[in-house]
């Protein structure tokens, strides 16, 4: 005689769990499927403006007037920077990786000669002789840059920051730590 076989719990639960995966997997997709209402939100209007920036006009002669004016535009900012430029004599100061020392190179016509800076006297007498150099050359500012070391160092310290602020305070100084993004 026939017998119908045995009915397991598994072959119920195996089919259930396959639907279930399933349905999870549908569900973390879901942020990353757009609406056919989102996808027409995306869309730019009928007047032209796009949501994410100004309009465009349709008009070629207004497209090549903004042309313009961005190219004018252009052509200031480069000559403000060049201003800029012309107008600051930037000197480098490095800080030493091994002693945390701040120090100098100059030219004394034969070689590059490096000076430390150990005090404020040093400072008052470095940015003496570069102002004296400037002026021979033309009127423009003085500035100093301090750089950082470049590598693993324990250096500078904040004492060293607060020495060189003051010793510098009477002309314009930057720090370059190329640790901190820009």
């Amino acid at each position: 005689m026939i017998q119908m076989p045995r009915r397991s719990v598994t072959r119920f639960f195996i089919p259930l769990i396959d639907v279930l995966i399933l349905l999870f997997c549908i569900f973390l997709l879901m942020p990353f499927v757009k609406s056919a209402s989102e996808e027409d939100a995306a869309e730019p209007s009928p007047a032209g403006i796009t949501p994410t920036g100004p309009e465009i006009p349709a008009d070629a002669a207004e497209l090549a007037r903004r042309l313009k004016e961005t190219e004018i535009e252009l052509e200031r900012l480069r000559k403000e920077r060049n201003e800029v430029v012309e107008r600051l004599a930037i000197r480098t100061l490095e800080i030493d990786r091994e002693t945390g020392k701040l120090y100098y190179y100059f030219s004394d016509g034969v070689k590059l000669q490096r000076e430390e800076i150990a005090g404020k006297n040093d400072a008052a007498r470095m940015i003496q002789r570069h102002q004296d150099e400037i002026r021979r050359t033309g009127a423009r500012e003085l500035m100093y840059l301090v750089q950082y070391p470049r590598g693993p160092s324990n250096y500078p310290r904040q004492e060293l920051i607060d020495n060189i602020r003051q010793w510098f305070r009477d002309v314009k100084v930057g720090f370059d730590n190329p640790a901190v993004q820009r």
